[in-house]
């Protein structure tokens, strides 16, 4: 379905993806591994304070890659050479196809406040890519470290943000998949066209990574629907609904801020939300700092539908909980793939149909693969119809776990990404909706 957005939804859009500084899904490169990171906390911290942040890190090749170093350099515009020593190091450890390590790292500030160059270089020794060294080229993935500008100062100060995502709620993998890649917790889970829902501004919370506190009164406005156009974020802007934060919120502290809204009549899959922090500006005057505007995508429904969604391994992976029998399955035997879904829909329903592709992992399989529509999927490796009775019922906000077969020999030797999709027996109430596969990466031998 094409997208339906306005110019200045698609300037917002743009900006949202120029912060997040993260690796695509993959690049033209032999580089095996695609990162990003969080804000720092604190973002203008006090000279000689220490700044802290998380680095995703995930394995996207078939191979499982070794052990590494991350180091951190609190001041060097220039990039490092593989076996340079960071003023901080943090070990990175072995990752097996798809999986994502969250390194939470740290480095001490200069000791007088200015202006300072940050540089993350991740597999520091190069041990994992001979190529770590280089620098990416825009968003490219030529290699593994960059850098970002901050300052250090020693007047103490607010700074109110929505964080980044972890990545279970980056769906396709990246700030530059597609549009509205960051998924955002409502209740209920799937709302319905024109009816009021609540959207948890969540998104790991509403943060201060200020070197103060932040007081009570501070104004959130969030738009329902951007597809037409988001209005330019400006002071006093009031957004579809908004809410004010009642709490102090400590430096370097975090809270789930709920806001109801009315979801559009009608609109296309994904259904785009903005969020604007402080949007009073009674803390900062500056709407294009980053983390001031968040764009996030959620999910509606004509009206109290069934809907199987993607259970995660955790926050910080990208993939599902799907298990695999036997745990080194080969070529010659029959190999079964469990996946855990919940229902996020509003009717109970068995899944009726449960289906699967097995690819190898290459550029277009790295988060999850899908061919085809609800009642259409094509491509399948392996597609399971259940009979009447035989599949349980999964009930609403409920999960249960279905499995697939593939026979002996359908799979030649090698690394695969195996992803599951399930729908109700009537297949059209789900037609339209995004499909997030639940996926998991497996070797096949011989």
């Amino acid at each position: 379905m094409a997208p339906r957005r306005g110019a200045a939804a698609a300037a917002v859009l743009a900006a949202a993806a120029l912060v997040f500084a993260a690796a695509p899904l993959a690049a033209a490169s032999d580089n095996p591994l695609s990162w990003y990171s969080s804000y720092f906390d604190p973002a203008v911290p006090l000279p000689g304070q220490k700044m802290a942040f998380t680095v995703w890190v995930q394995n996207i090749s078939p191979k499982p890659t070794l052990a590494g170093q991350i180091a951190i350099f609190a001041d060097q515009a220039a990039p490092a050479k593989c076996g340079d020593v960071g003023d901080s190091e943090f070990k990175l450890p072995p990752l097996d196809p798809l999986e994502v390590a969250a390194v939470k790292v740290s480095v001490k500030v200069p000791k007088q406040a200015g202006n300072y160059t940050i540089r993350t270089f991740v597999d520091s020794t190069c041990a994992i890519f001979s190529g770590s060294y280089l620098e990416p080229i825009f968003f490219g993935n030529e290699g593994n470290q960059r850098n970002r500008k901050y300052a250090a100062s020693s007047d103490k100060a607010t700074y109110v943000a929505v964080p980044r995502s972890p990545p279970s709620e980056m769906p396709k993998g990246g700030p530059y998949v597609e549009r509205f890649v960051r998924t955002i917790e409502t209740e209920p889970a799937l709302p319905q066209l024109g009816q009021d829902f609540v959207a948890l501004v969540k998104a790991r919370g509403v943060a201060n990574w200020g070197t103060a506190p932040l007081e009570p009164g501070t104004r959130i406005a969030v738009w329902a629907d951007i597809g037409g156009g988001l209005p330019s974020p400006s002071c006093g802007a009031k957004g579809d609904a908004s809410t004010t934060l009642d709490k102090k919120l400590a430096p370097g502290k975090e809270m789930t801020v709920p806001v109801t809204l009315k979801a559009p009549l009608s609109a296309p899959e994904p259904i785009g939300m903005a969020v604007f922090v402080d949007a009073d500006c009674k803390e900062d005057s500056d709407v294009d700092r980053s983390g001031r505007v968040a764009i996030f995508s959620y999910s509606a429904s004509q009206g109290p539908i069934p809907h199987f969604a993607t259970v995660y391994k955790s926050a910080d992976q990208c993939t599902g909980k799907v298990k695999v029998k036997p745990g080194k399955p080969s070529a010659a035997k029959e190999i079964k793939f469990s996946a855990k879904l919940t229902n996020s829909g509003a009717v109970d329903s068995v899944a009726g149909l449960v289906v699967g592709w097995a690819k190898a992992i290459d550029a277009t399989t790295t988060y999850g693969y899908v061919e085809g529509d609800y009642c259409a999927f094509s491509g399948t490796t392996v597609s399971v119809t259940a009979a009447p009775g035989d599949s349980p019922v999964i009930k609403a906000g409920k999960s249960k776990t279905v499995s697939v077969t593939v026979p002996a020999g359908a799979l030649a030797p090698g690394t695969y990404v195996m992803s599951l999709v399930a729908s109700s027996s009537n297949c059209s109430v789900n037609i339209g909706q995004p499909i997030y596969p639940s996926y998991t990466s497996f070797v096949v031998g011989a």
